[in-house]
């Protein structure tokens, strides 16, 4: 049965909504307000709660809303909304239809607060204040204080203290150490309270250090040892390479409940420098943290009484690190952390070999290694030292590859290559080169993963003999010899992954099987190659490099690739374009393989050459033009054709050579040639003379004189007179010759230059049967014209003698009629006869 006052409690709950009713009508009939609000719980309410709206109306309200809410309706004055399991703060209202003043109210919500738990305190330092903390639990969405409250003894009153959600602090009063504290946590707001469990304890199991200071770390290249400042009965460490967290777990020893440090060694009254490091044989690895035996710091660390030295051991050299440290007294609790410091181990001889390859043409022997970080190095590597066959090649830190010329045979060529340091050289890797010519691996393919890595797989060769291990190599295409990188596999690998690859980059590359070898013996190898391997592609941004050689209306291009960044993918081919300059819409385009290093084609003069590259996504731009600015095409012999002329010249002097020692032919050559050089004798018609005087209207007097041995007497003068242009009869030609008039009269003297000018004509004619004015002499007959000077000189050029000379038989003259110059020409078809 429910007692007395669970019945007492369940009356009022259930006439509290009546009583609430009653007084809000007699308040809205009071107030002449139209409606009023009101709840069957308090406003402010545990999430998840259930409960009840009511809105009361004045009588005169015809139509009642709740708005947002679909509410039914309690009696003719009051709607009723029922609400279950409220999630959030919320705003119920209502009012009449006509009559815009809204009434309402609000509903908040949250939490009561949780019970404290985990509750700790602590004094910092002997003497200091003692903070304590707690979980407050779930955040309650209400204003909650939190109250500490903390009573030292029994009989003493409690003192209280005010927090937050996270602890508290307060100053103890002085007394001894051996005191008990008690103290627990209230928490409380608008839905209630909760009280912590009391925690007991005295100010000596609570004390805790200082955080303490630490001094230089003093490093070799597996140890470092740390100097506290202070004297601690328990220390722990922590240490971190620079970027990494520091570990969960820190370095200790004995310490109550697994936690904690060994115990420091003992000071030395006099510190010693340390020795230098010497390699060792073996290192044995020490326990994580032990306490150093013997304290002999480097001069850089000075004694002191009140430093303590811990050992770190196990480190690796030439590697920076962060130390930390905490400590505690032999009671209490683990001091916060230290500020940390930082310092590097020292150097130590490098103890892993490169990893290095070779790759191989005509003329070189290029040799590659993956470069040794500082501390795979264990040190800063100062030099690669390369040695091929008995050469020795020694290059920077920086440098991972070296070309060298090919004098060693495959057969014979040993390279090792080793890292140095400041402390000595790495383990020599060792390759032996050799020709790829054993069987390789089979049906090699590739996938795309991401857009930097591709899935590369392959068959075993199957039969060929016993694998030793598989070597990946890939690079972009194009840079074998600068850009190369590679990964080595075990036998029973078929397929790897390469990373790190440059989207819109295209790779070739290689599969390569190693087969063991006889005893003494390196294995052979074989090699399957893979080209055009790429992550993402799209269209070239710019056009391929070339050089070009113009000949004439033929042009020749030396591929130079794409320019860096450009090629966007694997170049499937290039285009080559070419239009009149007139006329840049007729264009003729046509492919040249990706592969080909050299291509040549016709280029008309007036014509535009450009090129362009395509991947698999699409063509790319334009190149430079080309332009063949000639408009005529010179016509130059090719050297085929200038051989053969000077082979047909070189057989035709040699076989007039060969007849020019025949007399017959010289004969006949010097007939010819005199032939052509009368040809070339000059008309006296076009002779200045002849000219000079067709100009004049006058006539000449020429003697003639005549000489033969049947004559005694002077021949008479010959008068040759010059026509006059306008002269009807004969030829009007300014050459021809006349006889002298009759006797008796006077010819009519011409006025002639000053100056007396000379010429003569000598001519041999043919013989001529009918003619009776040829001698029988054969003398040659020469027939002066000489002009006067003047009017004076007339009687001594009338008494002026010509040397006599014989008439040849077979030239005739006719003096009885007009002298012509075809009467003296001669005829030379006898000569050829």
């Amino acid at each position: 049965m429910p007692t007395r006052a669970e019945m007492c409690h369940l009356t009022w709950v259930r006439f509290l909504p009546v009583l609430l009713m009653l007084g809000v009508h007699f308040g809205v009939c009071l107030g002449k307000k139209p409606c009023v609000a009101f709840s069957s719980a308090p406003t402010t309410l545990p999430l998840g709660s259930s409960f009840q709206v009511f809105c009361t109306f004045t009588p005169h309200c015809s139509h009642m809303i709740m708005q947002g809410q679909a509410p039914t309706r309690h009696n003719a004055t009051t709607l009723v909304l029922d609400v279950t399991g409220i999630q959030s703060n919320s705003t119920y209202s209502c009012r009449c239809e006509h009559k815009p003043e809204p009434c309402g109210l609000d509903v908040i919500t949250g939490y009561p607060p949780a019970v404290p738990e985990a509750l700790s305190c602590f004094q910092d330092g002997p003497g200091g204040q003692v903070r304590c903390s707690w979980r407050s639990g779930r955040e309650t969405h209400f204003h909650t204080s939190w109250t500490l409250w903390v009573r030292r003894g029994s009989g003493v009153p409690v003192e209280s203290y005010r927090g937050n959600e996270s602890g508290s602090a307060w100053g103890p009063e002085p007394g001894p150490d051996s005191s008990v504290f008690s103290v627990w946590v209230n928490a409380s707001n608008k839905l209630g309270s909760n009280l912590s469990t009391t925690l007991n304890f005295t100010l000596r199991d609570i004390v805790r250090p200082l955080p303490p200071v630490l001094g230089a770390a003093d490093c070799s290249s597996r140890s470092c040892v740390l100097m506290l400042d202070g004297s601690w009965a328990e220390m722990q460490a922590q240490y971190r390479t620079p970027g990494r967290h520091w570990p969960p777990s820190p370095l200790s020893g004995r310490v109550p409940q697994g936690e904690g440090c060994t115990t420091p060694p003992q000071p030395r009254p006099s510190l010693q420098p340390r020795p230098s490091l010497q390699p060792r044989p073996s290192l044995q690895p020490r326990p994580s943290l032990q306490p150093h035996p013997s304290l002999q710091p480097r001069p850089s660390l000075q004694p002191h009484p009140s430093l303590q030295a811990y050992m770190l051991c196990d480190l690796q050299p030439y590697q920076r690190y962060d130390f930390r440290v905490r400590a505690r007294f032999r009671t209490g609790c683990w001091s916060n952390w230290s500020d940390p410091i930082s310092n590097i181990t020292d150097e130590d001889v490098p103890v892993k070999a490169v990893d290095a390859w070779y790759t191989l043409n005509d003329q070189f022997l290029h040799i590659h290694w993956m470069r040794l970080s500082d501390q795979e190095a264990r040190g800063r590597v100062l030099f690669y030292e390369v040695v091929v066959h008995d050469q020795k090649f020694s290059t920077n830190a920086s440098t991972n590859h070296l070309s060298v010329q090919r004098n060693c045979f495959l057969s014979a060529c040993e390279v090792t290559v080793a890292a140095g340091n400041s402390r000595g050289r790495s383990p020599p890797a060792s390759l032996s080169v050799r020709a790829a010519a054993a069987p390789p691996p089979q049906d090699v393919t590739w996938r795309v993963v991401n857009n930097s890595s591709i899935a590369l797989s392959w068959r075993s060769p199957g039969g060929a003999g016993e694998v030793q291990g598989y070597l990946v190599e890939w690079y972009p295409a194009g840079r074998r010899t600068t850009d190369l990188s590679w990964v080595r596999l075990d036998p029973e690998h078929n397929h790897t992954t390469l990373t790190d690859l440059r989207p819109y980059e295209c790779y070739s590359g290689a599969v390569l099987v190693e087969y063991v070898g006889s005893p003494g013996k390196t294995g052979s190898l074989g090699r399957a190659g893979f080209e055009a391997v790429h992550t993402w592609e799209k269209v070239p941004t710019a056009g391929p490099r070339f050089r070009e050689r113009m000949e004439g209306g033929k042009v020749t291009l030396s591929f130079l690739g794409m320019p860096d960044g450009h090629s966007q993918g694997c170049i499937l081919h290039y285009n080559a374009c070419m239009s009149p300059s007139r006329e840049k819409h007729k264009i003729v385009c046509s492919v040249i393989p990706a592969w080909k290093q050299q291509h040549s084609l016709g280029l008309p003069p007036g014509h535009t050459l450009w090129l362009t590259a395509s991947t698999a996504a699409g063509e790319g731009p334009r190149s430079k033009p080309i332009i063949n600015n000639r408009q005529h095409e010179d016509q130059n012999p090719s050297p085929g054709t200038i051989v053969l002329l000077v082979c047909l010249l070189t057989a035709v002097v040699m076989v007039m050579m060969c007849l020019w020692h025949c007399s017959a032919v010289q004969q006949r050559v010097y007939l010819l040639f005199n032939c052509l050089m009368l040809d070339i004798v000059p008309d006296p018609a076009n002779s200045k003379w002849a000219k000079e005087c067709a100009t004049k209207k006058g006539e000449l007097f020429v003697q003639v004189p005549l000489r033969d041995s049947n004559l005694s007497q002077e021949p008479a003068s010959v008068e040759v007179q010059e026509l006059p242009e306008d002269w009807g009869g004969g030829s009007a030609d300014p050459g021809t010759i006349t006889s002298a008039p009759p006797e008796g009269t006077t010819p009519k003297p011409t006025p002639w230059p000053a100056y007396h000018q000379t010429s003569y004509l000598k001519s041999v004619s043919q013989q001529s049967d009918d003619s009776d004015q040829t001698q029988a002499s054969q003398d040659t007959a020469v027939v002066y014209v000489s002009g006067l000077g003047n009017e004076e000189e007339e009687e001594e050029e009338e008494e002026e003698q010509f040397f006599p000379s014989a008439l040849s038989s077979f030239m005739g003259i006719p003096l009885g009629g007009k002298l012509t110059l075809d009467a003296v020409r001669i005829d030379c078809s006898e000569f050829l006869e």
